[in-house]
């Protein structure tokens, strides 16, 4: 199978009041996470390495890229600025003055398997916000029941058996809330992972976990730690195959 992991931090700037101390946790503990036999083995060639100061074009240069030699399925992680449009778009601040809606995003992609994950706020702005935006602008590892390469394969049989150009995104709150950062992460990177080290730990035989059974888990602790404040949301919530997120 040809995968590729994509992940994109936007730290923002001390100098714009907008800096985001949790991001380049995040985005250490999303590799960490991803390149253990727990989150699908990843191998270095599978990750693209290039982690803050992107431009669309740029991601627009890689998708293509990626595309020609074949990509099959592409794992995106977002985590920074975002905001949500009240007629349903959500989107992303790559980096100052640069933006990708999520309709965008899957265009990059039209026939790979695809799963976003945005640890991002979707807060609603306003006409003036708006049109003044671009102005303004470490994972535990426990044993094992199988070698790394037979916990691969298992992840990738899951992937395998989703529908074909099937799209989905975990998104860290719902359309109008702020996602809330900390020094030691997003709170729904946090949960997520934290989800997985759970389920890890309570597996007492091989299992794969899909993003959606650790979403569910992690949304919850969100909501309880900022009593409901913030709620994440999967998006598609009803489909039959979702992407693997945990392999034990």
């Amino acid at each position: 199978m040809n995968r590729k992991l994509i992940i994109i931090g936007n730290q923002g700037s001390i100098y714009e009041n907008n800096y985001l101390p949790g991001v380049k946790k995040d985005v250490d503990n999303y590799l960490n996470f991803f390149g253990s036999a727990n989150g699908g083995a990843w191998d270095d060639n599978e990750i693209v390495n290039r982690k803050f100061g992107w431009r669309v074009s740029l991601l627009r240069n890689l998708a293509m890229t990626l595309r020609m030699d074949g990509l099959d399925y592409v794992l995106v992680v977002f985590t920074g600025h975002g905001y949500a449009e009240r007629r349903g778009e959500v989107y992303f601040e790559l980096s100052s003055g640069e933006e990708i809606s999520f309709t965008q995003l899957i265009d990059l992609f039209p026939y790979q398997k695809m799963l976003l994950i945005a640890d991002s706020c979707q807060g609603y702005l306003s006409e003036e916000l708006r049109k003044s935006l671009n102005e303004v602008l470490a994972f535990a590892h426990g044993g094992s029941y199988h070698s790394r390469a037979e916990m691969k394969e298992r992840y990738n049989r899951l992937i395998l058996n989703m529908n074909n150009r099937q799209k989905v995104m975990a998104a860290a709150a719902s359309p109008g809330e702020y996602a809330r950062d900390s020094s030691k992460g997003g709170y729904y990177s946090r949960s997520l992972l934290s989800a997985a080290e759970y389920l890890k730990n309570r597996s007492s035989r091989p299992a794969v976990y899909s993003i959606k059974q650790v979403h569910s888990i992690a949304a919850a602790e969100v909501s309880r730690e900022t009593r409901s404040r913030q709620n994440p949301k999967l998006y598609p919530e009803n489909i039959i195959d979702y992407p693997p997120f945990l392999v034990v």
